[in-house]
């Protein structure tokens, strides 16, 4: 995404997350049918139906969030934002589904916006560009807090005992029917008409990897532990820090650095624990 956006500053996060969309429904309805899933979520009870459109309304206001957050600031500082949705699932969790909250997840996730705030003192040199830079901040975190938030409908749909292929599907039919929206009502906030070969090239990739992305978690939770999987998810932090190095050559200075190492801490501390299993 950050690619495509440094290339074609026009293009948004309204476009890439409809990429997402038109990947996901027609992979997942072939998989579930595939699987004699049963896909129509309205002969599902009206709970069902209820906590599925608060997961759908959640799932697209996360993917806007991180795709246009993204387009402001560093793809390693927004990856170490994003990955804080463990600490707002647990706060998340214990308000609406009323599971137990420590002082370690409350201290971890004071500490977090801590580093968080470090992160934000390295900004651009003129004022619209510092500007921008913190709506990225902001745009980030909430998507994490969506995050958070989802986990928790998803463990609500869990109770139901729902078909697994049912979320990822409604997920992607509710990015679809933004896209139309957006396209009947509000043209100018997508860009189809901009794209060249190459972009679209990049939003297919974007599409790929989404639909990627969820069918491996799936199949690692089916092979292995989640306090084993945990660890190695958070590798990702080291991917996209490589990666703007590389690509974006993005210069880190001291507060940048201390900011990352807080928020590292603050992530690493509650799954240390979990793995030993102590309550977190």
């Amino acid at each position: 995404m950050k690619v495509i956006y440094v290339r074609s500053p026009q293009i948004t996060g309204q476009d890439t997350t409809s990429f997402i969309g038109y990947f996901i429904v027609p992979c997942i309805f072939i998989m579930g049918k595939l699987n004699s899933a049963n896909l129509n979520i309205f002969t599902y009870e009206t709970k069902v139906q209820k906590i599925m459109l608060a997961r759908c309304i959640t799932g697209v206001a996360l993917d806007i969030f991180i795709t246009n957050g993204l387009r402001f600031i560093a793809v390693s500082k927004g990856i170490l934002i994003f990955c804080l949705n463990p600490l707002f699932c647990a706060i998340i969790a214990a308000i609406f589904l009323h599971e137990k909250i420590t002082m370690i997840s409350i201290s971890s996730t004071i500490g977090a916006f801590f580093g968080i705030y470090l992160l934000t003192l390295n900004r651009g040199q003129d004022s619209e560009s510092s500007g921008h830079e913190i709506l990225g901040y902001i745009l980030v975190l909430g998507s994490a807090i969506c995050y958070g938030l989802l986990f928790v409908w998803l463990r609500a749909l869990s109770l139901f005992k729902i078909n697994i292929f049912l979320s990822p599907f409604c997920f992607g039919m509710a990015i679809n029917i933004q896209t139309l929206t957006l396209l009947l009502f509000f043209p100018d906030m997508m860009h189809i008409s901009t794209y060249d070969s190459v972009d679209l090239f990049y939003l297919c990739i974007i599409g790929v990897t989404a639909v990627t992305g969820q069918q491996t978690m799936f199949l690692a939770n089916r092979y292995a532990m989640a306090s084993k999987m945990a660890p190695i998810s958070y590798l990702e932090n080291v991917f996209t820090l490589m990666a703007d190095i590389w690509l974006f050559h993005y210069h880190f200075v001291s507060t940048d650095i201390f900011g990352m190492l807080v928020i590292v801490v603050c992530l690493a501390v509650p799954v240390t624990l979990q793995m030993s299993g102590k309550q977190i």
